[in-house]
C-alpha cells in the first residue's frame, strides 16, 4: 500500500476543485446572509486541511482547521441572533477596536513567521503567517456579523491570489481572485442592510459623555525610557498620553524644591491623567503617576505627607509598565542619581508588588513589543 501522503497527492486536484466549489457557495451565501453558508464553509475547510498539508503550507492547513471550528461557532452565532423574520442585525466596530485587532494580528503574524521559519520547511513563511493570522481575525468578524469583515477579506484574498499561484494551486488562486470580487459584493450587500436597519433603542445616557477611561502608567527610575515608550505606545494605539509634569514645574522653579513642591507636582500629574482619561477611546497612557513623586519624596526629603500617600493608594491604574534602567544614562540638569538607578528600580518593585505590573526592558523595539503584548492582553481581558 502506498503511503498516505502519496494518495493525498494523487487526489489533490479533485480535492482542490471540490474545495473551490464549496468555498464559492460559502462566500455567496455569506454575502446573502444565509446561515447555510457555514455548512459549505465547514466542508470546504475540512478538505483544505488535507490539501495544504500535501503542498507544505502548514500555517494555511492549521488555519483551515480553525475554519472548521469557526463554521460551528458561526452557525451557532448566526442562529441565536436571528429575529422573528429569520434575519439578524449587522453590527460595526469603532475605529479604535479595529486598530487594536490589526495590531494584535500583526504581532501574532510576526510570531508565527518566526515559528514557521525555524521549525518547518514552509516555502513562504511571512506571507503564509500573515494571511493566517489576519484570516482568523476576519473570520471572527464574520461570525460576529461585523460589517467591515469584508474589507479585511478583500485585502487578504488579494494577497492569497499571489501566494497560491506561486505554489502551483491554480484553482485556489482563481478562487481567491473570485473571492476578492465577491468580498466587494458582500460588503455592498451588507452595507445596504446595515444602513436600512431600524436603529436600536438608545441606552440610558450616562451622567457624562467624558467618563474617565482606564489608565496605563509608565513608571520607573529616572532615564529609564518612560517618555519614549509613552510616545511610541500612544502613536501605535491611537490613544492619548499624559506628559510628565515634574520637568515643566522644576524648570520654572527658582529655588530648591520642597515637600510642598512635590505635592504640587503630584497634583498636576493627577489632573493631567484625569483629563487624558476623559479624552481616551479605550485607555489613557500616562508618563509617570503619583508613585514616582512618593518614592522621590522618600528618597530626598524623608517620609511622604499623608496627602501624597493617599493620592498613591487611591489611584488604581489597570496596568503599570515598569521600565528597567538598562539603557545608557543621558546627562540632564534635572536628573540627580545616575549611579543609583538599579537601587531605585528595586524600590519601585517593592512599592508596586501588589499592583498589576509588567516589567519592560531591552532595546526600544523589544520594549515596544513587550508593552504592546501587555496592552493587547489588557484589551482582550487576559
Amino acid at each position: 500500500m502506498r503511503p498516505l501522503l502519496e494518495l493525498m497527492e494523487d487526489w489533490a486536484p479533485q480535492m482542490e476543485q471540490a474545495a473551490v466549489v464549496f468555498s464559492l457557495l460559502y462566500v455567496f451565501l455569506a454575502a446573502r446572509r444565509n446561515i447555510w453558508c457555514w455548512l459549505f464553509g465547514g466542508l470546504a475547510s475540512a478538505i483544505s486541511v488535507v490539501l495544504f498539508i500535501t503542498v507544505k503550507l502548514y500555517a494555511e492547513s492549521a488555519l483551515y482547521f480553525f475554519y472548521v471550528v469557526m463554521a460551528v461557532y458561526g452557525w451557532w452565532q448566526w442562529g441565536k441572533a436571528r429575529g422573528d423574520d429569520g434575519d439578524f442585525r449587522i453590527t460595526e466596530w469603532r475605529t479604535d477596536r479595529h486598530v487594536l485587532l490589526i495590531v494584535a494580528s500583526g504581532i501574532a503574524g510576526v510570531a508565527l513567521f518566526s515559528l514557521l521559519s525555524e521549525m518547518t520547511d514552509a516555502e513562504m513563511p511571512f506571507a503564509d503567517a500573515m494571511t493566517t493570522t489576519f484570516s482568523i481575525a476576519a473570520t471572527f468578524l464574520v461570525a460576529r456579523k461585523v460589517l467591515s469583515n469584508w474589507i479585511y477579506w478583500i485585502a487578504i484574498d488579494a494577497l492569497s491570489v499571489w501566494l497560491y499561484y506561486t505554489r502551483g494551486l491554480d484553482y485556489f488562486a482563481l478562487l481567491m481572485l473570485l473571492y476578492t470580487g465577491m468580498a466587494a459584493y458582500g460588503f455592498v450587500q451588507w452595507r445596504k442592510v446595515y444602513h436600512a436597519q431600524e436603529p436600536l433603542p438608545r441606552p440610558e445616557e450616562p451622567e457624562s459623555d467624558n467618563d474617565p477611561k482606564p489608565v496605563v502608567v509608565i513608571t520607573g527610575p529616572e532615564c529609564s525610557g518612560k517618555t519614549t515608550l509613552a510616545k511610541d505606545l500612544s502613536k501605535a494605539t491611537f490613544q492619548p498620553w499624559a506628559e510628565e509634569q515634574a520637568r515643566a514645574y522644576l524648570e520654572q522653579l527658582e529655588q530648591p524644591y520642597t515637600s510642598d513642591d512635590l505635592l504640587n507636582i503630584a497634583g498636576l500629574q493627577m489632573e493631567a491623567i484625569l483629563q487624558t482619561s476623559r479624552e481616551a477611546g479605550l485607555f489613557a497612557i500616562s508618563d509617570t503617576g503619583p508613585e514616582v513623586v512618593l518614592l522621590w519624596h522618600r528618597d530626598k526629603l524623608g517620609p511622604e505627607p499623608a496627602e501624597l500617600r493617599a493620592m498613591h493608594e487611591q489611584f488604581t491604574p489597570v496596568l503599570y509598565l515598569l521600565c528597567r534602567p538598562d539603557i545608557p544614562f543621558e546627562e540632564d540638569p534635572l536628573r540627580e542619581d545616575p549611579h543609583r538607578r538599579d537601587e531605585l528600580f528595586e524600590q519601585y518593585r517593592t512599592l508596586l508588588k501588589d499592583r498589576p505590573v509588567v516589567e519592560i526592558s531591552g532595546s526600544r523595539a523589544e520594549r515596544n513589543r513587550k508593552a504592546m503584548m501587555a496592552l493587547v492582553g489588557l484589551v482582550r481581558g487576559d
